[in-house]
């Protein structure tokens, strides 16, 4: 998709497909939710040609509670990560918490789920 100023979107739905698109535009721009760049197009006034979406790239959204910690990829959404940190906080026991809530309470300093 093109946008204003020349402006190139890609969202592309596998690894593979992200790599070729990264190596053809080595300084595109990564997005998830786009909060980073939309600040920095709008406020810092930087010119991307190219962003890249990886939102829709299955083995950059992978979020799961394992015996020892939790596994957390690229891609995740802020509210599935909110969400899991939730479930977290009620199924382990308080000293497997502490980060968990600490993570809770700065997420909402630095990113809003409107999104």
């Amino acid at each position: 998709m093109n946008g204003f100023g020349g402006l190139k979107w890609y969202r592309p739905l596998g690894l593979e497909h992200l790599l070729e698109l990264k190596s053809r535009y080595p300084d595109a721009k990564l997005v998830v939710g786009n909060s980073e760049a939309g600040i920095e197009m709008k406020l810092k006034r930087i010119q991307y040609q190219v962003l890249i979406s990886v939102v829709n790239i299955p083995e950059l959204n992978m979020l799961s509670v394992k015996d020892d910690g939790l596994e957390i990829v690229a891609a995740i959404r802020l509210s599935a990560f909110q969400n899991l940190l939730r479930k977290v906080l009620t199924d382990r026991v308080a000293y497997e918490i502490s980060a968990c809530k600490a993570f809770i309470e700065q997420i909402k300093w630095f990113a809003g789920t409107q999104f």
